[in-house]
């Protein structure tokens, strides 16, 4: 029993040695880091690079990502495509009382079109070249032409 005592008492002076030495370790270096004068820093500021973020705020965007996000100067951008509006001509006008106007236009390669206001009349079968009626009345029919933000207005 006694030997088992010995034992258990080597396995703490070993860890002790070791922890000993570990500090021992510790404190050289830090004496070694002491003898040094601290680096001084540059006066003038680093030159600054768009990928570091100029402020601390992290909810503040850097400058290359706020380009990224404004896109191409307008020089750069393409114009948007250029929608042929084909002859349009009014044909009907019909206005009842208590009920909105409505009128009828033949457009060319289409044939005739019943409309009210807001009507979208879809020249591509796809709905980004559709026209929009914004208005029907006796002075005639408004529509807008889309990405221009042109009027028409067929009387």
């Amino acid at each position: 029993m006694r030997v088992n005592r010995l034992m258990n008492y080597s396995k703490y002076k070993t860890a002790l040695i070791s922890l000993v030495l570990l500090l021992a370790n510790c404190a050289s270096l830090l004496a070694e880091e002491g003898d040094k004068p601290p680096e001084k820093k540059p006066d003038t500021p680093a030159k600054s690079d768009d990928s570091t973020p100029k402020s601390a705020d992290p909810t503040q965007a850097s400058s290359r990502l706020r380009q990224v996000l404004r896109g191409p100067e307008r020089s750069e951008r393409t114009p948007p495509p250029a929608i042929k509006i084909p002859e349009i001509t009014l044909k009907g006008l019909l206005q009842a009382e208590g009920k909105p106007a409505s009128a009828v236009l033949e457009i060319k390669g289409k044939g005739h079109v019943s409309v009210v206001a807001g009507s979208r009349i879809l020249l591509n079968g796809s709905d980004n070249g559709a026209l929009l009626v914004k208005k029907v009345g006796v002075e005639g029919v408004e529509i807008e032409v889309p990405g221009v933000k042109e009027m028409l207005v067929v009387k």
